[in-house]
């Protein structure tokens, strides 16, 4: 049976761009990026704030990310779809991100910078899943 508490969501958590090119250049060759949007990264965050805006309860526990401007626009991201989490913005530590380039073919590839994640993810308290109603974890 189901328990009475939130969807915790595991995932890492990133400021994110995503760039539309025409098509990916060849080798050594460039190509036009014709827009781009700010986004979050990675799914948790996201499947937390659909979650949210369907009226359920989720705590999304992520990794640390920095004092910094990226940092500001995640936690701004975070407030404004109603995501609860355990995320803390920590002076000295870089705000990952990740680049997503997509063609107007539906190919894509990601650049991820993600320094210090693997370390702030292993230091997260674990106890809150025992709470969980549903935990909703993204292992990509």
């Amino acid at each position: 049976m189901l328990g009475i508490g939130p969807v915790v969501c595991f995932s890492y958590l990133a400021a994110a761009e995503l760039w539309t090119v025409p098509r990916f250049p060849l080798a050594n060759c460039g190509a036009e990026v014709v827009s781009i949007e700010q986004s979050i990264a990675a799914d948790a965050p996201m499947t937390a704030a659909v979650l949210g805006a369907l009226g359920v309860p989720t705590l999304l526990l992520g990794n640390d990310i920095g004092a910094d401007q990226k940092g500001a626009e995640v936690l701004a991201w975070l407030r404004r779809h109603g995501v609860d989490s355990t995320v803390g913005a920590k002076t000295g530590t870089a705000t990952p991100r990740i680049t997503v380039v997509a063609d107007r073919n539906g190919t894509r590839t990601w650049f991820p910078y993600l320094p210090g994640v693997t370390d702030s993810l292993a230091a997260l308290d674990l106890s809150l899943l025992k709470r969980a109603s549903f935990a909703y974890i993204d292992c990509c």
